[in-house]
């Protein structure tokens, strides 16, 4: 589980410079997870071996809620809950948690505007009824892909997001052995909603963490006091 968490958190980076319709298509994805007030989805994470592998090594399951400006993700022992203020990090398995200024948390995992610029190629073409958006990367960039490939249906949402590494990494489970490959991480979208099928199931910064009147002092929860409050916010 550790290789896989190791390849996911590296990847929220992006890409650009597409060609016209294939920039479009990007945007209007964009648009449709932007300006939704509300999102239920699940998304299903796949590590392959090699790049045009089959071999699963790995994967696991994400829960995403969105409720106005509050945004809810769990990923195995690890919750995050973000809004336009805080965001906190729960590490269930290490019992801490952290706090930082909040920022805008996307089910689309990547970065598209840090990501406009990196991209020599796009291709479009068909699967089935979707279209399939593919960025190739330019060489020697400090992106850790080579290739992205987005999977849209015909109203623009996302069906699956597949990142082609250009690292090799150890795949071996053994401390005195090496094996090593080219990763690529299949990210699968699925059971989408426009709204969340229980507000009460999506886990709040109030129901973690306490304020003072100033925000500038913050303490856990009783639900929470055996965890280690990390407060990274700077607040002076």
């Amino acid at each position: 589980m550790k290789l896989l968490f190791n390849i996911l958190f590296i990847f929220i980076v992006g890409f650009s410079a597409f060609a016209v319709s294939g920039k479009e298509y990007i945007e209007k994805v964009r648009a449709n997870y932007e300006n939704i007030e509300s999102i239920h989805l699940i998304m299903n994470y796949k590590l392959f071996r090699g790049h045009e592998g089959k071999e699963l090594v790995q994967e696991f399951e994400s829960l995403f809620y969105k409720n106005g400006k509050q945004t809810y993700r769990k990923i195995n022992e690890i919750e995050i809950v973000s809004s336009n203020k805080v965001e906190i990090n729960i590490n269930h398995t290490d019992k801490y948690i952290t706090l930082t200024k909040g920022k805008e948390i996307s089910p689309i995992d990547v970065n598209v505007d840090a990501s406009l610029k990196f991209c020599e190629n796009v291709l479009i073409s068909s699967k089935n009824k979707n279209t399939l958006v593919t960025l190739v990367i330019k060489d020697k960039v400090d992106l850790p892909y080579t290739k992205l490939v987005i999977e849209i249906d015909k109203n623009y949402w996302i069906q699956e997001i597949a990142m082609y590494y250009n690292s090799k990494i150890n795949f071996s489970e053994s401390y005195f052995e090496q094996d090593y490959d080219f990763p690529k991480l299949v990210v699968e979208y699925r059971d989408f909603k426009k709204k969340i099928k229980n507000k009460n199931e999506m886990l709040k910064i109030e129901d973690v963490i306490s304020f003072s009147k100033k925000d500038t002092k913050a303490s856990l929860n009783d639900n929470y006091k055996n965890y280690q409050l990390v407060d990274l916010r700077n607040i002076k």
